[in-house]
């Protein structure tokens, strides 16, 4: 038996933040979530290897700071990045595998699957 797929969910706001990962227990019921805010994951940037992929909710405030950091500590972890407006390029350019518009969270199924099942590398 597969062991649960592991994400670790990157949002700011605490209650996004618990949306998103009720989400991903959706699409993948034995996963396993940890949950962090914009700031405590860059300390997570070495841990990130122990992840199949991470959700990065990026926030107008924040940068692309913390997807940089996460890509070199591990160039193949799937990261997705979901954002209020259009920052796709910016977004992977700074390592991003994949990126969603808030408006278009329909597509956080077929986004996560594809990482998980392909070991997504940007």
């Amino acid at each position: 038996m597969p062991s649960p797929a592991a994400f670790l969910v990157i949002d700011s706001d605490d209650a996004s933040r618990s949306a998103l990962a009720r989400k991903i227990v959706a699409i993948f019921p034995r996963s396993v979530i940890q949950e962090r805010s914009g700031l405590d994951a860059a300390a997570l940037s070495n841990g990130a290897r122990s992840f199949d992929a991470v959700i990065y909710r990026l926030h107008k405030s924040e940068g692309l700071a913390v997807v940089r950091r996460l890509r070199r500590a591990n160039p193949a972890i799937g990261i997705l990045v979901i954002a209020d407006r259009d920052q796709s390029a910016a977004a992977f350019s700074a390592g991003a595998s994949d990126f969603l518009r808030a408006l278009a969270l329909s597509r956080l199924e077929h986004s996560l699957k594809q990482m998980v099942v392909a070991g997504a590398s940007p």
